[in-house]
């Protein structure tokens, strides 16, 4: 479902969701080093809200929200390392008494992922990433109508985090980071 509000300044969406997946892969165990898997129904539901649009003269901004469950076919939660909330917001600005000038930031949060193997036999090991926050910077000149550069800068707070439990891999997300691009347009 969408609506627009406000002379079309401000669009909102919201839409529930439901995907069956048939044979799945989910770790069943292990033979000697090697995993294995096996194939289960799964079904994923779930509810995505978003806001976007002009917030005020030069201010442009977005929210997004997602929730979501996802069972097997007896109803246990499976697939743990995919986070069941996550959240988006992003802001921009343009800078009235620099209208070259535009900056921005976001920031993108996601609950908790877990993941749990089976070492051998009946022995298990579960690791964990607890929920957390991503900031981001962004800013932008426009030298001319066709040259513009941008900097940004990823993980402002220099969060440590891992990024995916998926195949009980477990790689840490990138530290603080930035870059500068100049984009030339013709």
């Amino acid at each position: 479902m969408k609506s627009e509000f406000f002379n079309r300044k401000l669009n909102a969406s919201a839409a529930v969701f439901r995907v069956e997946q048939s044979n799945s892969a989910e770790q069943a165990g292990y033979v000697g080093a090697k995993a294995y898997y096996r194939g289960i129904e799964a079904h994923s539901e779930g509810l995505e809200l978003e806001l976007s649009g002009e917030l005020a003269k030069g201010l442009q901004g977005s929210l997004g929200y997602t929730v979501m469950t996802i069972k097997d076919q007896d109803g246990n939660s499976v697939k743990n390392y995919v986070p069941k909330q996550t959240l988006r917001a992003a802001a921009s600005y343009q800078v009235p008494q620099l209208e070259k000038l535009k900056v921005g930031a976001s920031l993108n949060w996601q609950g908790n992922t877990s993941r749990t193997d089976a070492l051998t036999g009946t022995q298990t090991v579960t690791t964990v990433q607890h929920g957390y926050a991503l900031l981001n910077l962004m800013a932008r000149y426009d030298i001319s109508k066709q040259v513009s550069v941008i900097a940004n800068l990823n993980n402002v707070t220099n969060k440590k985090y891992i990024s995916s439990l998926y195949f009980s891999q477990g790689y840490y997300g990138a530290p603080v980071n930035g870059s500068v691009a100049i984009n030339w347009k013709y």
